[in-house]
């Protein structure tokens, strides 16, 4: 069943439209839902020629029981860094503060460092959720 990718136009998130997570677009949607329900996000960071993006994907994304502990747990957004180069500035300084590492390559546990939970409510610093950067 598709979920909320299938209206997207980045070639990225069109590859996730058929993933069971519940995912949704980087937008006022997703963060009103997981204010609404208290939830925290799961924010994912990729790009359509990425490799460890397509392992995640089919090791992780695609997999049933990971899907409902995400669609329980987290409200997940998935973001084309080259759609949205705002959220992935902040993101990878972010991931490279407290990691002392960022970037891809380095097997899947460097890919998983890209993946994060954040509160419901976008932090001072984060790009506006309506905002279009292109």
């Amino acid at each position: 069943m598709p979920n909320r990718l299938t209206a997207e136009h980045s070639p990225y998130l069109l590859q996730h439209k058929d993933n069971p997570v519940d995912w949704y677009p980087w937008g006022d949607a997703a963060f009103e839902k997981a204010r609404r329900e208290d939830k925290p996000i799961f924010l994912s960071v990729g790009y359509s020629t990425c490799h460890w993006c397509h392992v995640m994907e089919h090791e992780s994304f695609e997999d049933a029981g990971v899907a409902a502990m995400l669609n329980e747990y987290f409200v997940s957004i998935k973001v084309d860094r080259e759609e949205r180069p705002d959220v992935d500035r902040v993101y990878m300084a972010f991931v490279q503060v407290t990691t002392g590492q960022g970037g891809c390559g380095r097997g899947r546990r460097s890919r998983w460092r890209w993946t994060r939970r954040a509160p419901p409510a976008p932090c001072r610093g984060w790009p506006a959720p309506s905002s279009r950067s292109r």
